[in-house]
């Protein structure tokens, strides 16, 4: 019994580690996203009662909460940016995910000071999870060469959703996984040291493959930084080791960039600056609003709502589908301001205090290590989690529950265990902390589970409106949870299904409730906008429905559509001068005069 609870907790973990690229449901929109939250949300519960059943024999470390307040602050500052939220569901979604990662955080802390976490069977464990997503990664790459698409040219890597649902998320995900095969490489002998070092370098030959920029820089920041030090207890250990290193390292990277530069036409994503320049535009766009929703955020879940109002015109010349409202943005690319936009000053302060606590684990380990080779382990985990910080500037790996679950590893692996610095056993005082989190954990998961049951409707909704069924639209969306999901994984309202559908079918009213309903929801979504407008111009309400074209066109200026429709609405008054003036500003008339010349047809054959 005495060997079940010492190794329950790492067998636990290890499992779901293996599962995560496997963990997919295809009836999704997004197989991965909430599937895998599920998964980590569940593994949290099992951990948490596991701590429950046992509290009688788990103790507290004296610094256990002073280590637990970073998260705890982030958890309240989604806790409190939901009251102050424009669409709750999501805000009420976020909060429950960011309170599943502060008890994962908590009670993994907790099993650590305990002796309950085996480094060495979690690490075996993502060795496994490496080369499963290897595995499915290269099948399916194999999969698309056999239908003639040369994957691994150009942007024909975007066509590979990998396990993970994007190439630059797998790289992020291999990033991360590095810190416990080199912890494999340097505890191991012999034959298995060789199966770990050939691992991570076909894991190194991954990311680089996968041309992300993102994943590439952290690793290079953090290897630039950390690095060194490890050399350095190595020359103290070893010195042919040292030189063997040395060698080895500086042969890999005199490699790799041989291989990109000679075979550039393989690794132009590399050199490609037009996603740089988009994602410039998006942080403007976020800081702007930061600088209207400073203290309180617009709440979690919310950033996607409030990104266009600050304009989409920047993006008319690096992205048209951006500027056209085709292409939405659900996270500004950027963690650090995607908290402070929608958890306000406490939680930017709350996720740079996680790093730093990080990094103060990191440091202590390092000093209080007796060995060179001891050293070296902290330092491996601080080189994963300067690689995620840097990968956090530039991708959004906080809305994937896989990355951060390694990355919370990597920070509670990183904090020293001193055995003389327990306060004894208080059951009271560590119930008091399991039994909150064990509330936290089941009210997201129970969410998720819904969450994930209203996907799979959307799911037949959003294909009935690909093939313009309408009566099949309405049916499958009448079966909505709205107090649940109301807006989609595309940052539109569900409600204006409803209205394109009643709209189609002639039934206005009807149409007209549902997309005022979906205008309240995403208030600077511009086709949300234009849809209500047109939908006022055929029931006779001119004047609102000039109020709202112009709104749209503050956001989207140069929009064809939304021009048109204005121009529409002009000419079908009688003012006439004003439609042509409008008109004249589709600046598509040099570069798509078919564009502009259907337009002129639109107008005149209304009339």
């Amino acid at each position: 019994m005495n060997i079940i609870f010492q190794k329950l907790p790492s067998w636990l973990i290890a499992i779901t580690v293996v599962f995560i690229p496997l963990f997919s449901f295809d009836n999704l929109i997004d197989p991965k996203l909430t599937s895998r939250h599920l998964l980590i949300g569940i593994l949290v519960i099992l951990l948490i009662v596991f701590s429950i059943v046992n509290v009688k024999k788990i103790v507290i470390h004296k610094s256990y909460i002073y280590w637990c307040l970073p998260f705890f602050a982030l958890f309240t500052a989604y806790f409190i940016s939901s009251y102050f939220s424009h669409n709750i569901p999501e805000a009420n979604f976020w909060m429950g995910k960011i309170g599943v990662y502060f008890s994962l955080f908590t009670v993994l802390l907790l099993l650590r000071f305990n002796g309950l976490l085996n480094t060495k069977t979690i690490a075996q464990a993502v060795v496994i999870s490496v080369f499963i997503g290897l595995f499915l990664f290269v099948f399916e790459a194999n999969e698309k060469q056999l239908l003639k698409t040369t994957t691994l040219i150009d942007k024909n890597l975007y066509a590979l959703s990998s396990p993970f649902g994007h190439k630059n998320l797998y790289a992020s995900y291999l990033v991360i996984c590095l810190p416990f095969l080199s912890f494999l490489i340097l505890t191991n002998k012999k034959f298995k040291r060789l199966i770990y070092i050939f691992v991570l370098l076909i894991g190194l030959g991954t990311i680089i493959v996968l041309q992300a920029k993102a994943a590439i820089l952290g690793l290079l920041v953090g290897s630039a930084l950390l690095l060194p030090l490890v050399l350095l207890n190595f020359r103290k250990q070893n010195k042919n080791i040292f030189r063997i290193l040395l060698i080895g390292g500086a042969f890999l990277l005199i490699s790799s960039l041989l291989v990109v530069f000679i075979f550039q036409e393989h690794f132009s994503l590399l050199f490609q600056t037009a996603s740089v320049k988009e994602r410039v535009l998006v942080w403007e766009n976020t800081v702007n609003m930061i600088c209207e929703n400073t203290i309180t955020g617009v709440g979690g879940g919310n950033w996607q709502l409030f990104f266009p109002k600050y304009g989409l015109n920047s993006f008319h010349t690096v992205n048209e589908k951006i500027h056209l409202g085709y292409q939405t943005f659900q996270r500004p690319h950027n963690d650090f301001l995607w908290i402070f936009s929608e958890a306000g000053l406490l939680g930017i302060i709350a996720f740079i205090s996680i790093f730093v606590a990080g990094f103060i684990g990191v440091f202590k380990s390092y000093k209080n290590s007796n060995s060179n080779i001891e050293k070296i382990i902290p330092l491996l985990f601080g080189l994963g989690i300067i690689a995620y910080l840097i990968i956090s500037m530039f991708d959004f790996p906080l809305e994937r529950s896989e990355h951060v679950f390694l990355f919370i590893l990597l920070l509670v692996f990183s904090i020293p265990v001193s055995q003389k610095s327990y306060i004894g056993k208080k059951d009271s005082k560590l119930l008091l902390i399991l039994f909150p989190l064990l509330f936290i954990s089941a009210y997201s998961v129970d969410n998720t589970l819904l969450r994930m049951h209203q996907e799979k409707l959307h799911l037949k909704v959003l294909i009935a409106h690909r093939t313009e069924d309408w009566k099949a639209m309405l049916k499958e969306e009448n079966k909505s949870n709205h107090s649940v999901y109301e807006i989609d994984n595309f940052s539109i309202p569900i409600e204006w299904y409803r209205g394109v559908a009643f709209f189609s079918l002639n039934e206005l009213e009807k149409s007209k409730d549902a997309f005022e309903k979906a205008y309240h929801l995403a208030p600077y979504q511009v086709h949300v906008i234009n849809n209500l407008a047109g939908l006022y111009h055929t029931i006779g309400e001119h004047d609102k429905a000039m109020v709202l074209y112009d709104k749209a066109l503050a956001i989207s200026s140069f929009n064809a559509e939304i021009l048109l429709n204005k121009s529409v609405a002009l000419y079908s008054e009688n003012k006439i001068e004003a439609a042509f003036d409008n008109l004249l500003k589709l600046e598509y008339k040099k570069e798509h005069p078919e564009n502009y010349h259907h337009a002129m047809k639109v107008i005149f054959y209304t009339t």
